[in-house]
């Protein structure tokens, strides 16, 4: 039985990070050991292959099993990170060492593709990726999006929308390789080949639409889309004239009944896409159905509040707070109903016009109380940090 995965690589992690470790002493190798290492490597693959088979089966429980398999995988990148620097080490000069250290490179990339491939429901999201294998995997997806950009250049509907999808793809392949990891590389994937394959024309259906229902399926929460989904939603339901709420309703129908082809999503770190529309959606439809004459805003709306009297501009309050961060504590004093108004929007269109900021001095009411459902960590830290400086003064009072 297969105790653990230190056990099962002992004779690979040997191999890289002592016999072919060119810090230590390669003058001991001779032909023969390279040989013998090379014929090996050659076979390591199967071997382990079985080694796994027999482990997993026998440990049992699905709990175990993850761990065991996450332990192994990372292992396994691990050593070929090392194998990569062996072989930059060895340089060309020692052929035989360099051939050698290339096959134990072309079995350890088989062992984690296969890994990948036959435990993929085992792996966490977050395991990582062997530096060399990002690198290659990023110019690849480079290349990819230049295809993709050629392919989609005569769509000038659309061209809004693929130059965005396109920057994020070119902005993943500029990411450190080292702080890359494995769900990021399935995703990604994933998109460039669903691009890839659909159809330019299709009757009935623009093209524009089927991106985004595409987009909307692979649960793709870059803020970027998610301001340029909420302004094309707005611009639809306010040129309808008194058919807003229907046309706001059509549109959220669409939105759910898109197809979910991911179970991941492009930002870990955000609210997944439906969630943070989805909460746009209900806001808008509630907000429309008090307030029938209203426009719907999109979520980054940069529209400056216009002041009702101009001739006398309302009075300000500094904050030295920033927007967003006044943004969060509002939004949370009318979640809690500790301020009462009609509406969220009432709440924000009331009390923002009188603030202003060390770095803006007209604050947009609609902006903030957009991206008050979307907020960063930092910002969530500092407005924490606030309130607790609060109550250690209420305290000392």
């Amino acid at each position: 039985m297969i105790k653990d995965e230190e056990y099962i690589l002992q004779w690979l992690d040997t191999t890289v990070r002592f016999s072919l470790n060119p810090k230590g002493d390669l003058t001991s190798l001779s032909e023969r050991d390279l040989q013998l290492i090379t014929q090996r490597a050659r076979s390591e693959v199967d071997r382990q292959m079985g080694f796994l088979q027999e482990g997993t089966l026998k440990l049992f429980s699905e709990k175990k099993i993850k761990v065991f398999i996450n332990q192994y995988h990372r292992s396994l990148v691990s050593l070929l990170d090392s194998s990569y620097l062996n072989l930059s080490l060895i340089g060309t000069e020692d052929t035989n060492r360099a051939n050698c250290c290339e096959v134990v490179i072309l079995c350890l990339e088989k062992l984690v593709e296969l890994v990948s491939i036959r435990f993929s429901g085992h792996l966490l999201s977050h395991q990582p990726v062997a530096r060399n294998q990002s690198t290659q995997i990023q110019k690849d997806f480079l290349q990819k999006s230049r295809e993709l950009a050629e392919r989609f250049k005569s769509e000038l509907d659309c061209a809004s929308l693929t130059t965005l999808i396109l920057a994020v793809i070119q902005e993943f392949t500029q990411q450190i390789p080292s702080s890359i990891s494995y769900s990021q590389i399935l995703y990604f994937q994933g998109m460039i080949s669903h691009l890839e394959r659909i159809e330019l024309k299709v009757e009935q259906q623009p093209l524009h639409d089927r991106l985004i229902e595409l987009l909307v399926g692979l649960n793709f929460n870059d803020r970027r889309f998610i301001g340029y989904y909420t302004h094309y939603a707005a611009s639809h339901v306010n040129q309808t004239g008194n058919g807003k709420m229907q046309r706001l309703l059509l549109l959220r129908k669409r939105f759910y009944q898109a197809y979910l082809s991911s179970d991941q999503a492009l930002n870990a770190q955000l609210p997944s896409l439906r969630k943070i529309i989805g909460n746009w959606f209900k806001l808008e439809t509630a907000y429309i159905s008090k307030v029938r004459t209203e426009n719907v805003s999109p979520l980054d709306s940069n529209v400056p509040a216009i002041s009702k009297n101009p001739e006398q501009p309302t009075p300000k309050i500094m904050c030295l707070l920033s927007a967003d961060q006044i943004g969060m504590i509002l939004h949370s004093l009318d979640a809690l109903r500790i301020v009462q108004a009609k509406s969220m929007s009432a709440v924000f269109e009331n009390i923002i016009p009188s603030l202003s900021t060390p770095q803006k001095k007209d604050l947009s009411w609609k902006s903030m109380r957009s991206k008050s459902y979307v907020f960063e960590e930092n910002d969530r830290k500092a407005v924490t940090a606030i309130l607790h400086s609060m109550i250690k003064f209420i305290d000392e009072y």
